[in-house]
């Protein structure tokens, strides 16, 4: 079960203070992270799974890491804290098929 609070920061400072803080649980922060990634979301023509409260997405890393990745929306509880049921699988790909899915045109 993944808990997400997604909470608007008024100002930059805002923003620098309140990460400067503490951590609850033993958490420790740590200095920021850049990665290289492609995000594809896919549906149902009708909208199937966003009426269910579902996210299906195939990650793609620089490093060559692909992930498939189905997010289930459990709920959002009393404190605004968003409940979501998150599984994923890894997905092995040729290169060719990483640069050229099946089905897309004028790609070879």
């Amino acid at each position: 079960m993944i808990r997400r609070l997604n909470v608007p920061v008024g100002s930059v400072a805002r923003f620098a203070e309140l990460t400067a803080k503490r951590r609850p649980l033993g958490m420790s922060a740590s200095g920021p992270k850049y990665q290289l990634l492609r995000e594809t979301y896919f549906d149902t023509t009708d909208g199937a799974l966003a009426d269910r409260g579902m996210t299906l997405k195939l990650r793609s890393e620089a490093r060559g890491r692909t992930v498939l990745e189905l997010a289930v929306a459990e709920g959002v509880n009393l404190q605004g804290i968003v409940e979501e049921r998150l599984l994923e699988t890894p997905v092995y790909l040729t290169s060719r098929e990483a640069r050229c899915p099946s089905g897309l045109r004028g790609c070879t």
